[in-house]
């Protein structure tokens, strides 16, 4: 179901789960290993034993970083963890034992398996088909692929397996709307809980309670577009220009010295790239990223935080602001590839990323929505409107104002609101910088410098043999800073794979 719908692991699970067709090879290996306790005396016993009147876990060391569990009474299955993981004592749950759960099919005193999971499988065809040569679909799973059975036989499975006929309802029950409760915010997790991986990157949570409206009221605004005009329709949504920060992902606090920061500019479409963009981060050493083109819970991409997995493998801090509402799951050609699937939120927008701390007064500056992206003729029915996201990073007592912009017409209102900001009187501003997909000539509209080389082409971008970055210049970067040496433009490929056919744009700036 995560791979089908969400292409990756989510961040309410926790574990995988394995059926192997047959345990014995596994059973010998665990009747063969070793006392925990006489190897690694320190750890708790409670991570790898368990001995209750429902349930008993034993675990013997099968290598020198891996305990093999097996249970008994209720739970006849297997359970792998590595040594790590009992010495961090972090569990999904406080009475739970960690690991990757085993089931077995053979042989018949180790099978696990219930009856509704093979009558599940014929009932649906996936026993046939999976002894027959028909196709299997590769589909994204974090960064790396998996293969599940076609649509057809997999919804029947899920149909037959779970009752829900909508299986991409997760993590709405059985395809039915439920309240967003705060039970699983971090602040009222257990302890252990709050710093797992899972929770820390993937969480929506915060996205969620901001912006989070049910399916029968989007599909209800995608039922009026003909009728009714979009921009009272956008006025519904609830919180549109609230800012969602994350002040908690940096781990080392700000790290710009004498006052000159490196600034890289990116059009991520999407966002679905992501690890691969971290990737090429990591010999950058950015102090700071501007992103146009981010999703939040879109099928297209995952339905992710885009910019929350990015700032996670970066361990940078956030600021993320909403330009569209999808009301669909994007251009006609998305829609096809995600048959079958739902939005979680339906959100794309702009976002900052900085080691530095982000100041609570980020602002967007947005136009009215534009007719040619809520069109009755378009395929891509959305909310919102062209925007600018700006924030202000700290470093000590003095700050940089930063923004993100994407295509924000030059109004006498808009370049009043960027004004009013930037020149609001907080001590120790050292510089201003704005970057995205705009006009050479916003740069002089807003009152900054255009201190990109026009030269310096970035779009259309494409990978292979030879990277080549296009025709022309389609990302700006404005700023009232000194440039040191010129602006530079990243081929935005991975290992000759395009993750963007904008190429990255990138600047040394000074405080003068």
């Amino acid at each position: 179901v995560q791979a089908k719908c969400f292409g990756a692991m989510n961040y309410w699970d926790d574990d995988i789960d394995i059926t192997l067709d047959d345990c014995t090879k596994l059973d010998e290996l665990w009747q063969n290993g070793q006392d925990v306790a006489q190897v690694y005396p320190h750890l708790r016993k409670q991570e790898y034993h368990r001995e209750a009147s429902n349930q008993v876990f034993e675990g013997r060391l099968v290598t020198p970083n891996l305990i093999l569990l097996k249970g008994s009474i209720c739970c006849h299955w297997f359970k792998l963890k590595t040594i790590a993981q009992c010495e961090s004592g972090l569990r999904p749950e406080p009475e739970d034992i960690s690991g990757i759960d085993i089931e077995c099919m053979r042989p018949a005193h180790l099978a696990t398996t219930l009856k509704a999971e093979p009558d599940a499988k014929v009932a649906s065809g996936w026993q046939d088909y999976d002894f027959s040569q028909g196709s299997i679909d590769d589909v994204m799973f974090g960064p790396t692929k998996m293969q599940l059975m076609p649509e057809p036989i997999l919804s029947k499975y899920i149909l037959a397996r779970y009752g829900k006929r909508d299986a991409c309802s997760y993590p709405f029950a059985s395809g039915q709307e439920e309240p967003i409760s705060n039970s699983a915010r971090d602040d009222n997790l257990p302890e252990e809980r709050k710093y797992l991986p899972t929770i820390r990157e993937y969480s929506m949570d915060d996205a969620m309670e901001m912006w989070y409206t049910p399916k029968a009221k989007r599909e209800s605004w995608l039922r009026q577009a003909r009728n009714n005009g979009p921009q009272k329709l956008t006025q519904e949504f609830p919180n549109l220009d609230r800012v969602e920060i994350d002040n908690e992902m940096s781990e080392t606090g700000c790290t710009i010295h004498n006052r000159t920061l490196k600034v890289i500019g990116f059009n991520a479409q999407r966002g679905a790239n992501w690890f691969q963009f971290a990737n090429l981060m990591e010999s950058e050493h950015p102090d700071v990223i501007i992103l146009n083109g981010m999703d939040v819970g879109m099928a297209r991409s995952g339905n992710a935080h885009n910019t929350r997995r990015l700032a996670h493998a970066l361990k940078m801090n956030y600021a993320f602001g909403v330009e569209y509402v999808e009301l669909t799951r994007g251009t006609k050609e998305e829609q096809q590839a995600t048959a079958g699937k739902r939005n979680a939120l339906g959100l794309h927008g702009n976002a900052i990323l900085t080691k530095c701390f982000i100041g609570n007064d980020a602002i967007i500056i947005r136009d009215p929505i534009d007719s040619d992206v809520f069109s009755n003729e378009s395929d891509e029915i959305r909310l919102g409107g062209r925007m600018g996201l700006f924030a202000r990073i700290k470093d000590g007592e003095s700050h940089y104002v930063i923004g993100s912009v994407h295509q924000l017409t030059e109004t006498k209102t808009n370049r009043a609101s960027i004004q009013t900001y930037i020149s609001k009187p907080v001590k120790g501003l050292l510089g201003t910088i704005v970057q995205g997909g705009f006009s050479r000539t916003t740069c002089q509209w807003i009152g900054l410098h255009n201190i990109d080389n026009p030269k310096h082409v970035n779009f259309p971008a494409s990978c292979g043999t030879k990277p080549d970055l296009g025709s022309r210049r389609e990302d700006n970067i404005c700023a009232n800073m000194q440039v040191i040496g010129e602006d530079q433009v990243i081929a935005p490929c991975y290992e000759s794979e395009m993750i963007s056919d904008h190429g990255i744009v990138s600047v040394l700036l000074h405080s003068k």
